[in-house]
């Protein structure tokens, strides 16, 4: 909204010829879109409370939003997995937390250091979690398994940003600091 420089979720219909329906109403900014892998639920961040937090709502826009996690901290989605079975947030910028969407859903933090982490990603059988973390002074990509995090590896060599899965998990791609798409195959 320019007059209120506030930011709402649009839809786009490609199907009906990139027809716009508007998804969130609130006057707080709402961003960071993840659809759950069956695409019935959308969920995203939204300062409507203070500091982000992170709600969901049914994909055909009918209903509430509902709030998944409520912090005195900045959170921002990431990612959800493949399964459905869990979310991955950024609370601040140094944690990553994960929150699993069965059970107590109580979430838990899956690393944790004084250095900031950003878009991380389930692979697509949810073993491996990829982010990009500035730990070693200049943003590199990792991998940690998932959901111990008790292996980790960087996979980037001279820098990196924004890791994505290839469907088959076999591949890892990035951008490399002069924008270079690379690819990594993943053993």
């Amino acid at each position: 909204d320019p007059s209120t420089n506030n930011s709402d979720i649009w839809l786009m219909d490609l199907t009906r010829g990139g027809v716009m329906t508007r998804f969130t109403f609130d006057p707080a900014n709402e961003s960071d879109v993840i659809w759950s892998s069956d695409g019935s639920r959308i969920a995203f961040s939204s300062n409507r409370k203070g500091p982000a937090d992170i709600f969901e709502k049914k994909s055909s826009g009918i209903g509430e939003e509902l709030p998944l996690v409520e912090s005195p901290e900045t959170d921002n989605i990431e990612d959800w997995s493949k399964d459905g079975r869990y979310i991955a947030y950024k609370n601040g910028t140094a944690v990553i937390r994960i929150l699993p969407l069965f059970g107590d859903r109580k979430s838990f933090v899956f690393a944790e250091s004084p250095f900031d982490k950003d878009e991380m990603h389930f692979s697509f059988d949810t073993k491996w979690l990829a982010y990009d973390s500035n730990e070693s002074g200049s943003w590199q990509v990792y991998v940690a398994s998932f959901p111990a995090g008790d292996q980790k590896r960087v996979i980037s060599t001279n820098g990196g940003v924004v890791p994505r899965w290839r469907r088959d998990g076999q591949e890892l791609y990035y951008l490399s600091p002069d924008g270079k798409l690379m690819a990594v195959e993943m053993k």
